[in-house]
């Protein structure tokens, strides 16, 4: 009995929580407040519209299991309902301080995403409708100190109305986005920081390998069984 409960505590110290492992904060803050600004990131099935990346490096690395965005619909101008039929939810490698090769992604329709509405703030006059979204991704390893790119596209019969990712604080105060036209890249513009969090799990340093951990596990309980047959 002892021996399997100094296993079970001693194995699930290995087992570490869900935690935040990047954020970088609407700087849109409460009911009413300014938005700031954003950027388009939609395609409609002709391949038109627009694609925002936004960059962050893990400085411990981590396993990314849940990504938040926030942003609006735009009837540009003007607020609109949300229509986005799908979400592509990607990672990508750095290229030179673009975008490059695609290392992770999930696919998932609006109805596995979870939206929940803010409140309301204002932008260039216009007030609209603040919407956060929350969404289980496939597993992503990201290395530490390594940049990457995240962006929570989405997809819809036809724009507008359009899905813009609201503008952010806490990265390097920089972001891309992407015009397409059929599908066809045909403009490259930097704009600021933008509103997402990334979530999962911190790398398991200086845990033992498993058969290591049982090894050890098995000697410690052995240990103690002594010591209570000689008391």
């Amino acid at each position: 009995m002892l021996r399997s409960i100094v296993l079970l505590s001693f194995l699930s110290s290995s087992v570490l929580p869900a935690a935040t492992l990047y954020t970088q904060a609407s700087t849109w803050t409460s009911n009413g407040s300014a938005v700031g600004g954003g950027s388009a990131n939609q395609l409609n099935n002709a391949g038109t519209g627009m694609i925002a990346y936004d960059d962050f490096s893990l400085a411990l690395g981590g396993t990314v299991t849940q990504v938040t965005w926030r942003g609006v619909y735009s009837n540009l101008p003007g607020n609109a309902s949300p229509n986005t039929t799908d979400w592509g939810l990607s990672f990508y490698a750095n290229n030179g301080g673009a975008p490059g090769s695609m290392v992770g992604t999930t696919v998932l329709s609006n109805a596995q995403v979870t939206r929940t509405s803010l409140g309301t703030g204002e932008l260039n006059g216009v007030t609209y409708d603040i919407y956060e979204f929350t969404a289980n991704v496939n597993a992503f390893n990201a290395a530490a100190g390594t940049t990457y790119w995240f962006s929570p596209l989405a997809a819809s019969a036809s724009t507008p109305p359009s899905f813009a990712w609201i503008h952010g604080t806490g990265g390097n105060g920089s972001s891309l986005r992407q015009t397409f036209t059929n599908g066809v890249m045909t403009g490259n513009t930097t704009t600021l920081d933008l509103a997402f969090t990334l979530s999962g799990d911190l790398p398991a340093s200086g845990v033992p390998e498993p058969s290591t951990a049982v090894f050890v596990v098995c000697g410690l309980a052995g240990v103690v069984v002594g010591r209570m047959r000689r008391g």
